[in-house]
């Protein structure tokens, strides 16, 4: 009882701009979100710090938020027994010392067993529940619940019921009227930005009209685009100028070829300008990677990021 009351207190305290009015980090955090056109680039934490810690686990998103990344990045799946947990993969067998589907496991079995590093070394964290993860980055970041449109309306229930509705990021590439229609069933707070997909010249047409209808439509803070190649119309001049119209940050991801048009981390680490600094370009001001410091260095470097 005490808990559900301290929970009713926080999202009573939720000004009427949405932030934690005690919270000044926090808050400046959600006004530069929610504002475009200020010429910073986010930088959002791919699974955590999972190069130090486990993917997923509550010190990888604790150490994400402490290293200063805006938006820490996690995925949601839901066990067996409807318990929401922290896990990419259908399975937990590469991240876990156990084996099988998350679908068909209870909260209970999945936590008998231990997160692995990426190099396969066992550590002494469990799969977190999504209420644990919310917990730990309260008030730190933004946070964005990856995989959330599988399971939308329990990740909204929950995130509302904990009090932290303005601090949360969900997206998904499902249908855009299915999405509006849940969002407005649920009353949400929370950030829902369209994920686009274009995957070569002939797919220009296509995903430029879901890109418009996408923003049109749900008129969201972000939109999360996935570029295969660089003549893509998601980085159009009339792309460009639809997000200016109406102040949406442009999401794109330097962690594989096929995200942001080959762009990559691992090539930023020796041409930072040629690949985040093309990115940039483009009209991308929120970067997910897997290299936390050297990004905000080098946003830094170029008065992009505080």
């Amino acid at each position: 009882m005490f808990r559900r009351i301290v929970l009713m207190v926080c999202a009573v305290l939720l000004t009427a701009g949405g932030v934690f009015a005690a919270d000044d980090k926090l808050a400046g955090l959600i006004k530069s979100f929610e504002n475009a056109s200020d010429g910073k680039v986010l930088v959002a934490a791919h699974r955590g710090d999972h190069k130090r810690h486990p993917e997923n686990s509550i010190p990888g998103l604790v150490s994400a938020a402490a290293l200063g990344a805006d938006i820490v990045e996690l995925d949601v799946r839901k066990c067996g027994d409807g318990r929401l947990v922290l896990m990419h993969d259908p399975k937990i067998d590469r991240t876990t010392t156990g084996k099988g589907k998350v679908s068909e496991l209870t909260f209970e079995e999945i936590r008998r067993h231990y997160l692995k590093y990426s190099d396969g070394r066992v550590s002494s964290e469990k799969v977190p529940s999504l209420e644990e993860a919310l917990e730990a980055l309260r008030g730190k970041c933004l946070i964005n619940l990856d995989r959330s449109e599988f399971c939308l309306e329990e990740c909204l229930a929950l995130v509302r019921e904990n009090g932290m509705e303005r601090q949360i990021i969900v997206k998904g590439s499902k249908d855009l009227d299915w999405a509006k229609e849940v969002l407005d069933k649920s009353g949400t707070r929370a950030y829902y930005g369209p994920i686009v997909f274009c995957k070569d010249t002939a797919d220009n047409e296509r995903s430029f009209q879901e890109y418009v209808k996408g923003v049109e439509l749900l008129r969201p803070e972000m939109v999360e685009i996935v570029i295969y190649q660089e003549d893509s119309s998601l980085i159009s001049a009339g792309a460009r100028a639809l997000a200016d119209k109406y102040d949406v940050r442009i999401w794109c991801n330097s962690l594989f070829d096929d995200h942001g048009a080959g762009h990559v981390d691992s090539k930023a680490l020796v041409d930072p300008d040629g690949n985040w600094g093309w990115l940039v370009e483009q009209g991308v001001d929120i970067i997910q990677t897997d290299e936390i410091e050297a990004l905000l260095a080098y946003l830094r470097s170029r008065n992009l990021h505080d």
